[in-house]
Parts: C-alpha cells; structure tokens; sequence
C-alpha cells in the first residue's frame, strides 16, 4: 500500500517510507511527454494521416500523369505524320482546314447559326 506524506500510518504502512509526489511528477512529465509523441505519430501532418494523404495525391497525380503520356503519344504520332519522311497529304490538308481555315474553291461554306440567337 502507498503511504503519502499526509496520510496516517497504518498497519500496512508502518516501517515503510512515505511516497513522495515529487518524485512522481518526472514520471508523469515523461508520460505525458510519451503520449503527445505517439498522438503526433498518429494524427499529425507527419504521421499515419499524412502519409495516407500523401498516397491519396500520389496515385491522382500518376493518373494525371498516365493522361498527359497519353497526349504526348498522340502528338508524337501527329509529327510523325507531319515529318518530311513520311508526309500524310490528307493529314496535312486537314490540319491546313482546322487551323488555318482554308478551303479549295470548289467548295462551298455553310455557317450553322444557333436559331436561339436571333
């Protein structure tokens, strides 16, 4: 049984020394100490949490990443049919329509307006 410095001796407590609350409070500061680490570990921005916030961002970065490959092979595959070697004319005649908006004189242009509008 423990004996405070305040408490009456008893028959228990008799010829032991009473327990002193100093000398407890390094080892409640040491707990405390513990136990904010650990809450850290857990919750923190450094901790458990965070690193399942980091994995989340990971994998939609890796799916932005898989798109944007995806892209660049397209535009590869555009050069390649654009290249001296190996020049598609009708590729080229429809870039020259989109971009340019060229059109040959044989053709005639219709211009869809939005009945909305008027």
């Amino acid at each position: 049984m423990i004996r405070f410095v305040t408490s009456r001796p008893s028959s228990r407590t008799v010829g032991q020394e009473p327990l002193r609350l100093r000398r407890l409070v390094p080892s409640f500061v040491l707990l405390l100490a513990i136990g904010g680490l650990a809450m850290q570990a857990l919750q923190g921005e450094r901790g458990w949490r965070g690193w399942e916030d980091l994995e989340q961002e990971k994998a939609s970065l890796q799916f932005e990443l898989q798109a944007l490959k995806a892209g660049n092979d397209e535009l590869h595959q555009q050069v390649d049919l654009l290249s001296d070697d190996a020049l598609n004319l009708d590729f080229l005649d429809e870039r020259a329509r989109l971009v340019l908006g060229l059109v040959a004189r044989d053709e005639t242009i219709v211009f869809k307006t939005d009945p909305r509008l008027n």
